[in-house]
């Protein structure tokens, strides 16, 4: 009688693809639950979105109405009688912050003398 020999190429061969199939498959599955619990935080998130939202414009709306006279009529105000009419501290003026200055420095340019010059005054 004659003893075939087991065929340790193709034995190895299979294993592999089987250790591969596997493990594609682990990691598809884990895949598909991490997907779900994205979706599951992502729509938590889009919920509370608008509540935060809601807060921060009901904020800004009661500070619009909290000073000593209401928003439309200061608006009114100011539309019809110009900025000339309003107390000192709400008057325009130069301001001495020479932060936006800096973006000149990736012109190919020097900052404009004029510019330079207006820095200095407010100093």
């Amino acid at each position: 009688m004659v003893k075939k020999r087991f065929p340790v190429k193709s034995s190895i061969s299979l294993g592999l693809v089987l250790v591969a199939l596997g493990t594609g498959a682990g990691v598809g599955i884990r895949s598909a639950v991490v997907r779900a619990d994205d979706r599951a935080a992502t729509r938590a998130i889009d919920a509370e979105k608008p509540k935060a939202l809601q807060r921060v414009r009901a904020s800004e709306e009661a500070r619009l109405h909290a000073g000593g006279m209401p928003i439309e009529r200061a608006m009114e105000e100011v539309a019809t009688r110009g900025r000339r009419g309003l107390p000192a501290e709400l008057q325009p003026e130069p301001s001495g912050d020479l932060a936006p200055l800096g973006g000149w420095g990736f012109q190919p340019r020097d900052v404009p003398p004029w510019m330079l010059a207006a820095a200095d005054a407010g100093h």
